[in-house]
């Protein structure tokens, strides 16, 4: 094999096993940052459902938010919204 191909594919190798240590990195990171999110409302003691009651008709729309920004867990989500629906105004009816 001729030399140059030798030191390209030793240098392909090379960057190969960098790029694997980097991703590796990089997931380490992402999961620490998600233990942070979520460690934030632990460690700030927060009663979301006591917090969510000032957003009114809202409250759905910050229970997704949350959702989607890695703060609180699926069932979490369905937990809340769950408890949104079961405790949502509704008109009564007279007999």
């Amino acid at each position: 094999m001729p030399y140059f191909l030798m030191t390209l594919s030793d240098e392909m190798i090379e960057v190969g096993v960098e790029l694997n240590k980097v991703r590796n990195r990089m997931t380490d990171l992402d999961l620490e940052f998600e233990k942070l999110k979520k460690g934030l409302l632990l460690n700030e003691n927060i009663d979301l459902l006591k917090s969510l009651e000032k957003f009114g008709s809202e409250k759905k729309n910050v229970v997704d938010e949350l959702y989607k920004g890695g703060f609180i867990s699926n069932d979490e989500s369905d937990i809340l919204n769950t408890h949104i629906w079961e405790n949502r105004y509704r008109h009564k009816m007279s007999d």
